[in-house]
């Protein structure tokens, strides 16, 4: 596991430092999931994205640093609160 980390947190690192996403992280495979109704129609699926695993620890890296900074400079106001963790 160790092999893998290294490298993915210099990416990491990397992408933060020079504000450059790889491209290989923007692509998704976008397959469509059935919702309801007749089967043979476009509108009664919705486009669903599966992103790389890396994509996904990427953001939640890039996330978790954003609110950190965000949170520690006291910018966001208690009247925010959609997609936020409880705070008390």
């Amino acid at each position: 596991m160790n092999a893998v980390v290294k490298p993915l947190a210099k990416i990491i690192r990397c992408s933060l430092k020079t504000v450059i996403i790889p491209d290989e992280l923007k692509i998704a495979k976008v397959i469509p999931v059935y919702k309801a109704g007749a089967k043979n129609k476009f509108s009664n699926y919705k486009p669903t994205s599966i992103l790389p695993f890396f994509s996904n620890s990427f953001d939640k890296i890039v996330y978790a640093r954003l609110i950190n900074c965000l949170n520690k400079l006291d910018i966001i106001t208690a009247s925010q609160y959609g997609f936020r963790k409880e705070i008390y």
